[in-house]
């Protein structure tokens, strides 16, 4: 097997391990937000501070459920044999762009459960622009990463996962010529 391929392979398999952690944080993150908001939410004294509460719980599922359904079949197999882990590492590849084009959505409808709170409310609409500046200002910083960091290495993985279906082509080439 050329080294090239070998080297790809190996990028897939830890690959799937980082996913994997990526995975397991995002609950442990949801666990520690429902533990710390149970307390509050048992003492919230108005409906508005309830719904707050409700919805900030709602938001972190709704980013668990995203998770999983923009990396849907994205663990499956183990990657043992050369073709399956260059698949795999596409899946992954695929599943993570759609779930950051997922949270942008989920962030834009918290601040909007946000800003209809603030409106229905009657509250002071200072704290409801601070906090959408503050998300317009997180989604940038996260996007930025997103184009300037993650992209790039999806971008050459996905060229080293083609040069090495094309090396396996021909190797596989080669092994069937050598047969007949």
């Amino acid at each position: 097997m050329p080294e090239a391929v070998k080297r790809v392979i190996g990028r897939a398999g830890r690959d799937r391990r980082r996913a994997l952690v990526g995975l397991g944080a995002v609950y442990v993150i949801l666990a520690g937000t429902v533990a710390s908001k149970v307390p509050v939410l048992l003492r919230a004294s108005t409906r508005a501070d309830i719904a707050e509460l409700v919805v900030g719980l709602l938001g972190g599922i709704a980013i668990v459920v995203a998770v999983h359904v923009t990396m849907r079949g994205t663990f499956r197999g183990t990657g043992a044999a050369p073709l399956e882990a260059l698949a795999a590492l596409e899946r992954r590849h695929a599943g993570r762009l759609r779930l950051v084009r997922v949270i942008c959505w989920i962030a834009a409808c918290l601040v909007a459960a946000r800003v209809a709170r603030a409106v229905i409310t009657g509250g002071s609409i200072r704290p409801v622009v601070e906090l959408v500046a503050e998300t317009v200002a997180i989604l940038v910083v996260f996007l930025a990463f997103v184009r300037l960091r993650l992209r790039p290495h999806i971008d050459r993985d996905l060229r080293d996962v083609a040069e090495a279906r094309r090396l396996l082509g021909e190797v596989g080439d080669e092994v069937s010529e050598g047969r007949e």
